[in-house]
């Protein structure tokens, strides 16, 4: 919130009209003071949302600087201009006539407006939601997360972002310049089709809580995982005779025969692919136990890379597709440069 800085012009500018007594009726000095603090950050919304972040951060800082600093004191000259002392023949621009009787007064106002204003656009409300979304649109729709995983890239649409990015800041961030390396990458998807975030369909992304519903949670592992891993995990399962009976499946509503899967002792339960073939291994939560259960999966994607997502229990019986939708959607998310 550093834009706070230059709006303290903006608070003495209000401030000194307030002050100035003999210059205007009370009428006419709160409709100056008022402007002057309503109108920079009206105007640093509405320009902030022509300014493409592709013009970088320069852009915004002038905006911040016309905003706060330039129309407050253009506000505040307008006022001396139209409302002259009276009986000084020459209306030009004077200083403030702040009376030293009057600082005490003048101080506590000072306070009382930086304290709303500061607490008000230093929290997140709907004002600052709103103004921040405005800011933000253009993140949403233009920019793109670029990187590298495992000597792999990735260019993702800052779409998939809406848990990493908007409900963890309360606005849309501007992913940093060129392509970061990191260890792990998380974006978030809608099922049945793995659409990115929408407006009008926000609501459906559970971030007051209620489960996971629709939404799938999505990270790119730097790790090695083949079906090396998956078959040692069957044989130390089965040598501590953890793999349970086709009936414990059935609180999870799958038929383990329909989806070639085997049941094991868990954190929960624990579902392996028949298949030796296949790198995939599911954690799943007891629905007895938790008021809104959920599957972990972990898949092997290629060399290095696996993928770990998240859903709701009603998508089990779809994990297939799902894995491998998913696979393709990661696949298209592969930058055209990486090796």
């Amino acid at each position: 919130m550093g834009w706070l800085i230059p709006y303290a012009i903006a608070f003495l500018a209000a401030v000194g009209i307030l002050s100035e007594r003999r210059r205007a009726a009370i009428r006419t000095r709160v409709f100056y003071a008022a402007a002057v603090l309503a109108v920079p950050p009206a105007l640093m919304t509405g320009v902030a949302g022509l300014v493409e972040s592709r013009h970088g951060e320069a852009a915004f800082v002038a905006v911040v600087l016309l905003a706060f600093v330039v129309v407050p004191l253009a506000l505040a000259w307008h006022f001396l201009r139209r409302h002259p002392h009276p009986g000084t023949p020459d209306p030009g621009l004077k200083s403030f006539r702040l009376s030293v009787g009057a600082w005490p007064r003048h101080i506590t106002i000072l306070g009382i407006l930086a304290f709303v204003v500061a607490g008000v656009m230093g929290t997140l409300n709907p004002l600052t939601r709103l103004v921040y979304d405005r800011i933000g649109a253009d993140h949403l729709e233009q920019e793109v997360v670029r990187a590298e995983v495992a000597g792999q890239h990735f260019d993702i649409p800052m779409r998939y972002f809406f848990m990493e990015g908007y409900a963890k800041r309360g606005y849309w961030p501007r992913p940093k310049e060129g392509r970061v390396e990191v260890e792990a990458l998380a974006f978030s998807a809608l099922l049945p089709d793995l659409r990115p975030y929408d407006p009008d369909e926000k609501h459906l992304w559970n971030i007051d809580g209620g489960g996971r519903g629709d939404r799938i949670d999505v990270t790119i592992w730097a790790e090695d995982f083949t079906e090396n891993n998956v078959r040692a995990m069957r044989r130390g399962l089965d040598d501590r005779d953890q793999r349970l009976p086709a009936e414990a499946a059935k609180p999870y509503g799958i038929e383990l025969d329909n989806q070639g899967l085997d049941v094991f002792r868990g954190a929960g339960v624990r579902f392996l692919p028949r298949d030796e073939s296949e790198a995939s291994v599911i954690y799943c939560a007891d629905p007895e136990n938790v008021p809104s259960p959920s599957c972990r999966v972990k898949s092997a994607f290629s060399h290095g890379i696996v993928l770990e997502y998240r859903f709701s229990l009603e998508y089990l019986p779809d994990w297939r597709e799902i894995d491998r939708e998913l696979g393709e959607l990661v696949m298209q998310f592969r930058g055209q440069d990486s090796p």
